[in-house]
């Protein structure tokens, strides 16, 4: 199986569409199977890191037990947000695509998977689209059909978060589960266990005598108490799940409140005091100068304040009077106009003109309209602002002719100088209304310790149901232990019987298959481990045996001296190679060529660790590798040694302005002798 390429589309910090070709380089001298994506924290990294398992498997790789809600709430939060310049808006549509060539009877073929995610409000619906070889897939169950490909297990041996495999030595118990069920995965033995399971059932449904009928009451009540107890179990597991869930919550809820107390009572809060101290005695200085201009100026302070508008204010008053002398000339003359019209239409006008025609006296009086229109003053432009009488428009311009040159210089000072106070004073005011009142940081203090009391709650809830999980395990191992004994009684019973015989047989055959196959895989995958750990680790043959327990999976670590070395006594770096060496011996003797997928792998390594990682792990451990590595970890790939297997090394540069990351390549072609990379092409 290998990943061809990786297509992101409005996730995360990437906005827009961004591709990665993940595909090893081979030809006749040229192996360059590894990919590095780069970056700051926070570029994006991780992100990709699980987009693959999340475009195979949707919600089933983030968790098996997660709710539909919560879902649909990690996919919210994957949309890219974007700044605008009214805040961040959601992107509404977004994707992701994967092409995987897997090889079917002897012949590849090529994978494509797409989901694509629509935002309705705050929910989000997704759609699915599986092709193979460009064909879509004759299935109406895509996902399905996906699974049984791909199964969702497979991946954990393909995807490795080092930040999080610490975690997985952290206790004997989750690291002989996942041992086991790694196991079981790489060599196919949950098919020999479905066999089993199979051949139980047919067993338990076959008649016989008096006592085989009483065995098989027997077997069946333990099996019920079994089942019961298995649900309990599951059950249990449940709400440890659920209560993790909570606890992240409650954790990521109490990290935003507390951002939020630094974002809301930061400086302006320390501020707080010497801005109304300042508030103060601006007030008092202006009510000070106020005192002195009405001192100075009796009635006149608002024209004291504003000389230009009371300049304005004295031409405005010119202009209008010079209107208003102009609107009375029209007036009389419209009023003289009329008086003579009428004159002329009068029959004594006329009484000297022997009989004239009722034309003439028309034409007479059109002209002489005419002449009046042609004579009459012009219409000044503007209009009337102020409706004030003569006696007011003088006493206005007293004022004015006072203001501009009989008050003294030193109110026309104490104007600017209050302009410039009450400027401060505005200031002043917007700052005090940015700073919280202390019941909104009383408020956030109450939320914190809320959440801090509810995280408390948690913990005592999950220690109970550890508790619970050791107790109902311990039962359930008894009662195991009864189903077996009883199944073998009934087993025993059922041996005359020709059908339960072969059952019985095959049981055993089957049992034998299974303890030689495991038996057989641990004696070389013991072996392959030591080899792997001591070729990585810097403490050369630090261990020099190692037994797995073929039925529990526990392992157990010798040194040279044959003294058994605890995990714990390993360093963070050490546990690291431990992990991974052990599933590099998996890889090794499952026969599969699955790639590798490492976030942060040298996190917690020092500069030996790394070297060893690089010179002994990285070249041969898969035909694909691909590193999603920080600034530091990426300088870690610059010597010659380490660029030689590069393919190709993706940079990605967060612009924080337009929140949204940027995506550079660098290419490597070619081979040298002394492995130097003979050209690196350059992209964004």
């Amino acid at each position: 199986m290998r990943f061809l390429d990786l297509s992101v589309n409005n996730i995360g910090v990437f906005r827009g569409t961004h591709s990665f070709d993940l595909s090893p380089s081979k030809g006749a001298h040229l192996n360059r199977h590894i990919t590095v994506i780069t970056g700051h924290n926070g570029a994006g990294k991780t992100t990709l890191f699980r987009m693959i398992p999340l475009a195979l498997h949707g919600s089933l790789a983030i968790g098996e037990r997660l709710g539909k809600q919560a879902f649909n709430n990690y996919l919210h939060d994957l949309l890219h947000r974007h700044n605008t310049r009214d805040g961040s808006s959601v992107s509404r549509l977004a994707d992701v695509a994967v092409k995987v060539a897997y090889v079917q009877s002897g012949i590849t073929t090529e994978i494509g998977v797409r989901r694509i995610f629509k935002r309705h409000g705050r929910g989000v619906t997704e759609e699915l689209s599986v092709t193979q070889d460009g064909e879509k897939v004759a299935t109406n169950d895509p996902q399905g059909w996906l699974n049984d490909l791909i199964p969702v297990g497979l991946l954990s041996v393909c995807f490795f978060d080092a930040e999080e495999l610490a975690s997985l030595v952290g206790g004997s118990t989750k690291t002989d589960a996942l041992l086991r069920d790694t196991i079981r995965r790489l060599l196919g033995l949950y098919l020999v266990e479905r066999l089993q399971a199979d051949l139980k059932h047919y067993i338990l449904k076959q008649g016989g005598g008096k006592d085989t009928d009483n065995l098989r009451e027997k077997l069946l009540q333990e099996q019920s108490l079994l089942e019961s107890l298995d649900g309990q179990l599951a059950s249990i597991q449940k709400d440890h799940a659920e209560l993790e869930s909570e606890q992240k919550e409650c954790q990521a809820a109490l990290a935003q409140q507390e951002r939020r107390l630094l974002a809301e009572g930061g400086d302006y809060a320390k501020q707080r005091p010497l801005w109304q101290k300042q508030l103060t005695a601006t007030i008092a200085e202006i009510e000070r100068l106020e005192e002195l201009v009405r001192e100075h100026s009796n009635k006149l302070l608002p024209f004291t304040l504003a000389p230009q508008l009371v300049m304005q204010l004295n031409q405005r008053l010119g202009f209008e009077a010079e209107l208003r002398r102009k609107q009375i000339a029209i007036e009389l003359w419209q009023h003289k106009a009329k008086e003579i019209l009428a004159a002329v239409e009068e029959p004594a006008f006329w009484q000297e003109i022997d009989l004239p025609s009722d034309e003439l006296k028309a034409h007479v009086s059109g002209k002489l309209q005419s002449l009046l229109d042609a004579l009459q003053p012009e219409q000044s432009a503007g209009a009337l602002i102020h409706d004030l009488s003569s006696s007011e428009v003088s006493q206005l311009k007293a004022w004015i002719h006072h203001v501009c040159f009989g008050l003294d210089q030193q109110i026309i000072g104490l104007g600017g100088e209050l302009r410039t106070l009450r400027e401060r004073r505005q200031r002043l005011d917007e700052d005090l209304q940015r700073v919280p009142e202390d019941d909104a940081l009383a408020a956030i203090h109450q939320e914190i310790a809320e959440l801090q009391t509810r995280l408390k709650d948690v913990y005592q809830r999950q220690l109970k149901l550890s508790e619970q999980l050791g107790k109902t395990t311990a039962q359930r191992e008894e009662h195991f232990r009864k189903f077996e004994r009883a199944r073998k009684e009934y087993e025993a019973a059922k041996t005359g019987e020709r059908g339960a015989d072969l059952a019985v047989r095959s049981q055993r055959v089957l049992y034998t298959y299974q303890d030689a196959l495991v038996k057989q895989r641990l004696e070389v995958l013991e072996k392959t481990f030591v080899e792997a750990f001591n070729r990585v680790c810097r403490k050369e043959h630090l261990l020099t045996s190692v037994m797995i327990h073929p039925e529990t999976f526990s392992v157990e670590l010798r040194s040279i001296n044959g003294r058994i070395i605890e995990l714990e006594e390993l360093s963070a770096g050490e546990r690291q190679l431990y992990v991974l060496s052990l599933f590099r011996a998996l890889r090794q003797i499952s026969g599969y060529q699955l790639p590798l997928f490492v976030d942060t792998p040298f996190a917690r390594l020092d500069e030996a660790h790394r070297q060893r990682l690089l010179e002994h792990y990285l070249p041969d451990v898969s035909d694909q590798v691909v590193l999603f590595t920080n600034d530091a970890e990426e300088r870690a790939m610059h010597p010659p040694e380490a660029q030689h297997n590069l393919a190709r090394t993706y940079t990605l540069i967060h612009d924080t302005v337009r929140g949204e990351t940027i995506v550079t390549t660098s290419s490597f072609t070619g081979t040298k002798a002394s492995g130097l990379p003979l050209e690196v092409v350059h992209g964004n």
